[in-house]
């Protein structure tokens, strides 16, 4: 989230004291554009039938009884 804001961020000045590090994760950037774009165009085709929380609880995959 640091890199997202241009903030930036090294292990060492950290001294494992955030939940990043004290977990001792491995994280990768991954760029996510085709599939958020993707996702974006199926969300369309729904936009008409369901609202907008509706279409956010899909998303996320929530099983209320409105989705």
């Amino acid at each position: 989230m640091l890199a997202h804001f241009g903030e930036p961020f090294s292990k060492e000045q950290c001294n494992r004291t955030c939940d990043n590090c004290s977990r001792g994760s491995e994280f990768a950037h991954l760029d996510c554009t085709q599939c958020a774009a993707s996702l974006l165009r199926g969300l369309q085709s729904f936009s008409e039938r369901f609202t907008r929380k509706q279409l956010a609880n899909i998303v996320l995959g929530n099983l209320s009884a409105a989705v």
